[in-house]
C-alpha cells in the first residue's frame, strides 16, 4: 500500500516563497524514501533494464537523492512583448526525486502535492536520471530545480546555494535545450537573464514560422 504523508504546513513552507527549499527537500525526500520500496515493486518483471537496473537484486541498493523541484515561467513571461524586471518563474509542487544505485542515478520518483499531501506518482525518466547527474554540480548545500519551458520542449537545471534568489541562480542547458537553440553551444552555465532572453527570442522566432 502507497504510504501518503499528510503534511497540512507544506504548501505553507513550499508554494509560497523560495525562503525554505531545503525544509521542502526533507519532505520530499521523506516520501520518497517511505515509497521507494512500493514504487521499485512496480516495475514489471523481466523490464527492470528498461527503468535503469540490472535485476531485481539491485532495488535493495536503492537511495533516494536530493530532490529537483519542477519550475516553469508564468503566463506573463508568454504574453509580455517585452522582458520586464517582474519575476517570470512560478514554483510547481511537483519533484523529480533520482534513485541511484552506487553512487549512479538510475530513475527518478515524480512526488506530486495536492491536497495538503506528498505522494510518489510516477517512476521513470531513466535517462533523464543520468544527464541530470551528469550536468548538476555536486554539492549538498545547493537547492536543485528543473525549469521545463513546455511550448518548446526544452529543460534546464537551475541550481542555487542557500543564499540566492533563482533570478541570481545558475542555469544549465540540458540536451533538450542545447540541440534546439543554436546560442546555447559552447557554453555550459548562464544567467536567467540570458535564458529568458534566449527562450523569448525562439518563441518568436517560432511564432513566425
Amino acid at each position: 500500500m502507497r504510504k501518503i504523508i499528510p503534511i497540512l504546513f507544506v504548501f505553507a513552507i513550499c508554494s509560497f516563497a523560495f525562503s525554505f527549499p531545503e525544509k521542502c527537500d526533507t519532505l520530499v525526500k521523506q516520501v520518497a524514501e517511505d515509497n521507494l520500496a512500493i514504487s521499485l515493486a512496480k516495475i514489471p518483471v523481466g523490464q527492470e533494464n528498461n527503468f535503469g537496473f540490472a535485476n531485481r537484486e539491485e532495488f535493495k541498493l536503492g537511495k533516494i537523492g536530493k530532490p529537483f523541484r519542477t519550475i516553469t515561467f508564468t503566463n506573463d513571461f508568454y504574453q509580455d512583448s517585452k522582458l520586464t524586471d517582474k519575476n517570470y518563474i512560478l514554483l510547481q509542487n511537483e519533484w523529480r526525486v533520482p534513485v541511484s544505485v552506487n553512487g549512479n542515478n538510475r530513475i527518478l520518483l515524480t512526488v506530486y502535492g495536492k491536497d495538503s499531501t506528498l505522494n510518489v506518482v510516477d517512476i521513470g525518466g531513466m535517462v533523464l536520471s543520468k544527464e541530470l547527474q551528469e550536468k548538476t554540480p555536486i554539492s549538498e548545500s545547493n537547492n536543485n530545480y528543473i525549469l521545463r519551458v513546455y511550448p518548446l520542449g526544452m529543460d534546464f537545471i537551475v541550481t542555487t546555494n542557500s543564499n540566492q534568489s533563482l533570478a541570481e541562480g545558475t542555469y544549465i542547458p540540458m540536451q533538450s535545450a542545447e540541440s534546439f537553440i543554436t546560442a546555447l553551444s559552447g557554453k555550459t552555465t548562464f544567467t536567467q537573464s540570458e535564458i529568458l532572453k534566449l527562450v523569448k527570442e525562439k518563441l518568436a522566432e517560432q511564432s513566425k514560422n
